[in-house]
Parts: structure tokens; C-alpha cells; sequence
């Protein structure tokens, strides 16, 4: 094995991977700065699993629960807006995806 060209593959790996990274974030820092910081729209108590239906009750748990705190916190108000708007106007969760907390006016 010639370890003079391994030791430089190495090298050159690793300037690479330096450039990918660096870029990546600064294009990160470029949609903070664009956007403003991650905000979560949705962040459910337990973990749901995969293919696991989301039944009615489920469903009335969840807006019960921001619905209990709709006029003590912000967030929770912003969030039943949001769950309503799903439900009343059958928007899809990609049509929502779009849509932050800060964005609705109460």
C-alpha cells in the first residue's frame, strides 16, 4: 500500500469535508437570517407511532388541551387557530406547514 498517497487522499478528504460543512452552514445562517430562528408549530406529549391513526378522540384531546389555555398563553392560541383552520377548511398539513404561530392574528 503506498502510504505517501493514502495520507494525502486523507488530507484532501478532509479539506472537502471542511468545505462542505462550512458551506452548509452558512447557507443555514443565510435562511436564519432570512426567516428567523425554528420555531415548532406542533409538538405532540407522547410519541406517535408510525401508521398509527389519529382518531377522533385524539383529536378532541389535542384541541381540548389548547383550547383549556387559549386565553393564558399565546402559543396555545396561535396553535387552536391553526388546528381549526385544518379542520374546518380540510387544509393538508403541507398547505399548513407554511403557516407560523406568529403569522395569526388574534
Amino acid at each position: 500500500m503506498n502510504s505517501r498517497a493514502f495520507t494525502l487522499s486523507l488530507l484532501i478528504a478532509g479539506i472537502a469535508m471542511f468545505m462542505v460543512y462550512s458551506y452548509i452552514d452558512g447557507v443555514e445562517s443565510g435562511f436564519k437570517e432570512q426567516y428567523g430562528s425554528e420555531v415548532p408549530v406542533l409538538v405532540a406529549k407522547t410519541d406517535i407511532k408510525e401508521l398509527e391513526l389519529i382518531d377522533d378522540r385524539k383529536i378532541i384531546e389535542i384541541i381540548s388541551e389548547y383550547y383549556k389555555n387559549l386565553w393564558k398563553d399565546v402559543d396555545a392560541a396561535n396553535t387552536f387557530a391553526i388546528f381549526s383552520m385544518l379542520f374546518l377548511f380540510g387544509l393538508r398539513a403541507s398547505e399548513l406547514s407554511g403557516i407560523k404561530r406568529s403569522a395569526i392574528d388574534f
